[in-house]
C-alpha cells in the first residue's frame, strides 16, 4: 500500500521514527519526544520537552511522511494545560473565599456569644433587677384601678 493510499483512507499512518518533524521545526523543539509524552498522557514529560514553546506552525505536519497531525495535537494538549491551569486558579480563588468566610463566621458566632454572655451577666445584677422591679411597680401605679 502507498503513503498516499494510507492517507486517503485511513488519515495518518504510524509514526515510523523518521525524524523529519524534529528537523522540521522552526523552535527546534523534539517532536518525536512531544508526541511519546502525549501519547503516553505524561504532561510532565511534554513540558519537559517543551510543548509550550509550540506555535502551531504546522512544519512537522507537512515534514511528516505518516501524515500525522502533529501541530493539531500540540495545540490541543497546550489549550486543555491552559483549561486545567486556569481552573486550578478558579479553585484556589474559591478556597481563599470559603476560608475567609468560616474566619467571618467564627468570628460572627464569638461576637455574638459576647453579646448574649454580656446581656444574661447584666441581666443578673442586682442593679439590673432591682430596675426590673421599680419599672413594674411604676406601671401598676399607673394603671387605673379596675383596668386591665
Amino acid at each position: 500500500m502507498s503513503a498516499l493510499a494510507g492517507r486517503a483512507g485511513t488519515g495518518e499512518l504510524p509514526c515510523i521514527r523518521c525524524g523529519d518533524c524534529n528537523a522540521a521545526c522552526p523552535e527546534g523543539l523534539p517532536v518525536l519526544a512531544l508526541l511519546d509524552a502525549l501519547r503516553a498522557e505524561r504532561d510532565d514529560l511534554a513540558s519537559a520537552a517543551g510543548i509550550d514553546a509550540c506555535t502551531a506552525c504546522a512544519a512537522c505536519d507537512a515534514a511528516c511522511p505518516s501524515a500525522i497531525p502533529l501541530a493539531r495535537r500540540f495545540a490541543e494538549r497546550q489549550s486543555t494545560r491552559r483549561a486545567r491551569a486556569a481552573l486550578l486558579v478558579r479553585a484556589g480563588q474559591a478556597r481563599l473565599r470559603i476560608d475567609a468566610r468560616t474566619l467571618r463566621l467564627r468570628r460572627e458566632a464569638g461576637e455574638q456569644a459576647d453579646r448574649e454572655a454580656a446581656r444574661v451577666r447584666d441581666a443578673s445584677s442586682g442593679d439590673a433587677v432591682a430596675a426590673a422591679i421599680a419599672r413594674g411597680k411604676a406601671r401598676r401605679a399607673e394603671k387605673p384601678a379596675g383596668g386591665t
